[in-house]
C-alpha cells in the first residue's frame, strides 16, 4: 500500500510539472513537418532563443546570415505571436512576424504572411501555402 501511495504522488507531481510548462518552454526543441508543396523543413527553437531552419540542403541560422537569428513569443495573443528576428553584424535587423498555435503538446501549426512583413490574423483551412504543421522530434 505504501509503494502505491509513493507512485501516485510521483505521477501527480509529473503531471503538475508537465501542465505548468509555459508556451515558451513548450516551443523549445526541434520541430519537423512537410508543407503543402511537399517541402520538408526542420525548425530548431533553442532555449537561448536561437532559431535555425533546415530545408533540404539549405540552412538558415545566425552564422549563415552573418549575425544572429532569434525568436520571441508573445503568448498574450490568440493565436500567439511568434517573431523570427534576423540581426546582422552591421546592426541591421529584420523581423518576420508569424502566428503559432499548439494542436497538441507535440504538434504545432505555424503561419506567416506571403509578404513576410505583416502578421496573419488567423489560421486558414482554405489557404495552406503559407502555413505548416510540425511535430516535435
Amino acid at each position: 500500500m505504501h509503494a502505491l501511495t509513493i507512485i501516485n504522488i510521483a505521477f501527480a507531481t509529473l503531471l503538475i510539472a508537465a501542465c505548468s510548462k509555459s508556451p515558451t518552454d513548450k516551443l523549445v526543441g526541434e520541430w519537423k513537418g512537410t508543407d503543402s508543396t511537399g517541402s520538408t523543413a526542420s525548425v530548431m527553437l533553442g532555449a537561448d532563443h536561437t532559431f535555425r531552419m533546415v530545408m533540404g540542403n539549405s540552412v538558415l541560422d545566425g552564422p549563415t546570415l552573418g549575425g544572429k537569428l532569434e525568436w520571441r513569443l508573445d503568448a498574450t495573443h490568440d493565436p500567439m505571436a511568434l517573431d523570427v528576428i534576423a540581426k546582422k553584424s552591421s546592426g541591421e535587423q529584420r523581423v518576420i512576424p508569424m502566428i503559432v498555435r499548439f494542436i497538441t503538446d507535440q504538434k504545432l501549426q505555424l503561419r506567416f504572411s506571403v509578404d513576410m512583413q505583416s502578421r496573419p490574423a488567423s489560421f486558414s483551412v482554405d489557404e495552406t501555402r503559407d502555413q505548416i504543421i510540425v511535430t516535435k522530434q
